[in-house]
């Protein structure tokens, strides 16, 4: 039982991630950057919790503003670049945090990782996985409602429609620059709150948690459920969560098993593009939520 519940925390912690980071596709930005804000999330609230003992609350909100606020600072140069060039410069940006994380040494450890990480300290105290898998679902729930709430609003019709043909919005008279800044330090928020989750919740972290290859991860959950559909997101992460749990029972070597994940990724991102470009709830579900 300990095990499934393990498995859906991460579940709703990555789909915090994916339904922001299907947020920021809305826009038309295709952003692969994600998984390092997520890391910097994660190790700001380590820091903050383990070293300075801040409480969980504290900690958290530092977190997700410190992801907003490095956002915003990748947003404004990276947000003039559009289509490939917009998601090489973010994934050069990913893998730039990577070794930072691995590399400096005075707050996050290198290797050595932070232990010792400590959960929420609310007054009902979450103990035991399964008070947690309730705190994480509520936020998920949160962060689903928030965003459904800004697509169906007038600002989400306008990041809708940037997103088909910007030079229209623009020419209505449009800030499409400002639009898209705001949606994605919005985005950058909640992988503050994802990366702070993660943290408590494994009370340790380590530089491979959040590889270059973590914010492919989260590209393919948003591609496989559907651009567009933030239901579609919360499908395409159970999927990329669940896949590699089963590889688990085959008894293949470490070593085998990670280029195994790996290469399946890759697989069904291709296989999507090709096949279903629009995702698995993506032409449906776009047009209804």
């Amino acid at each position: 039982m300990d095990y499934i519940i393990h498995i859906l925390i991460l579940i709703g912690i990555y789909a915090i991630l994916s339904i922001s980071l299907n947020l920021v596709a809305s826009a038309g930005i295709i952003s692969v950057a994600h998984g390092a804000l997520f890391g910097l999330g994660a190790y700001v609230y380590a820091v903050l919790g383990a070293t300075f003992h801040l409480p969980f609350s504290v900690a958290l909100v530092f977190s997700s503003l410190a992801t907003t606020f490095t956002g915003i600072l990748l947003a404004v140069p990276s947000l003039r670049l559009k289509g490939d060039y917009l998601a090489l410069a973010t994934f050069g940006f990913a893998i730039i945090a990577y070794d930072i994380f691995d590399n400096l040494l005075l707050f996050t450890k290198g290797p050595m990782g932070i232990t010792d990480i400590q959960g929420p300290d609310f007054p009902f105290q979450v103990h035991g996985k399964t008070w947690y898998l309730f705190l994480v679902t509520a936020f998920a729930v949160v962060t689903y409602l928030l965003a459904r709430r800004l697509l169906q609003s007038p600002w989400g019709r306008v990041i809708r429609a940037i997103s088909e043909k910007e030079s229209l919005v623009t020419f209505s008279g449009r800030n499409t620059y400002r639009y898209k800044l705001v949606t994605f330090a919005f985005a950058s928020f909640w992988t503050g709150v994802a990366g702070s989750l993660y943290s408590s919740y494994l009370s340790y972290i380590h530089p491979s948690n959040f590889l270059p290859m973590t914010s492919i991860l989260i590209l393919c959950m948003v591609v496989a459920g559907g651009m567009g559909s933030l239901t579609g997101s919360i499908l395409g992460t159970s999927i990329f969560i669940c896949v590699p749990e089963v590889l688990r029972f085959l008894n293949l070597p470490s070593s085998v098993a990670g280029n195994t994940n790996e290469l399946l990724f890759g697989l069904a991102l291709i296989l999507f593009m090709l096949f279903k470009p629009q995702g698995i709830l993506g032409k449906y579900l776009s047009l209804n939520e």
